[in-house]
């Protein structure tokens, strides 16, 4: 079937498995096919993000490069079937169906960034292969005025302390989804599920069963986890003295006893 010679389309080839249980046939060929759309998005990221080189890849290019990257524009007439629900489209349908994916795309690298959310298949930033940028990072650090009226702690850390800091802090913040973007807005995400149902196949669309991710919020005093439920939990960043950012904070050296500076220990509370 995946020979050379083989007369069967390629987008018609699958791979066999075999087992004598229909439930587990099925829960095999889901993991399977979950597993090839999560790495075929993450290859083009990545193929995306070595694409710009030293640059990098910015937050409002997400989509556009990523799609690129997959291949999946209007332009290439033959691969318009892997990811267009009419692949016949034209006019207004086919560029409404280009501009849908690129923001689904864009939604998906946001959420793919959630930590610990797909545990046996490890991030690209789990994976040293990529990692994130913060603009304008090491200029705040090196601010002394900007820390002024902030905690004592801070302004008594040297600027290498400071951006330690705030790395941990902004790494939490992206990896909980905390973030303000359209991309994870629920509105908006809603709105592009609809669309994507209507314009896309599957699994670039966004199906009515699956999951969305929205953006969260960092909350100091959050609510427990049996109170906070299941569809609540997803939304919140616990930024409280036991939370893990108190915990990750703890272990920079920024925190001070009198005048001297030394690193929290792990049965010390966090500063």
């Amino acid at each position: 079937m995946n020979s050379k010679t083989s007369s069967l389309p390629a987008d018609k080839r699958k791979l066999l498995g075999f087992t004598d249980n229909r439930q587990d046939a099925a829960l095999q060929a889901g993991h399977f096919n979950d597993f090839l759309f999560v790495s075929l998005l993450r290859a083009a990221t990545l193929a995306a993000i070595r694409k710009e080189g030293t640059e990098g890849l910015a937050e409002e290019d997400f989509g556009r490069r990523v799609q690129q990257a997959l291949g999946f524009t209007a332009s290439i007439q033959a691969r318009r079937q892997e990811w267009m629900l009419d692949p016949e489209a034209k006019g207004p349908g086919l560029i409404d169906a280009e501009r849908t994916l690129s923001r689904v795309i864009a939604h998906r690298v946001w959420a793919d960034q959630r930590r610990g959310w797909r545990f046996t298949n490890p991030s690209l930033e789990e994976l040293g292969l990529v990692r994130a940028h913060y603009v304008g990072l090491d200029e705040l650090a090196d601010d002394d005025a900007a820390f002024e009226t902030g905690p004592a702690v801070l302004r008594a850390a040297t600027p290498d302390q400071r951006k330690q800091a705030l790395r941990v802090l902004l790494d939490t913040l992206r990896r909980g989804l905390a973030v303000t973007t359209d991309a994870l807005d629920p509105a908006d995400v809603d709105a592009l599920a609809n669309a994507s149902r209507q314009r896309l196949r599957e699994p670039w669309s966004i199906s009515a069963q699956e999951r969305q991710r929205h953006a969260a919020a960092l909350i100091i005093d959050a609510p427990r986890r049996e109170e906070a439920g299941i569809r609540g939990e997803p939304l919140i960043v616990r930024g409280g003295p036991r939370s893990r950012l108190a915990r990750e904070l703890g272990h920079q050296k920024i925190c001070a006893n009198d005048s001297t500076r030394r690193p929290i220990r792990k049965s010390s509370r966090p500063c």
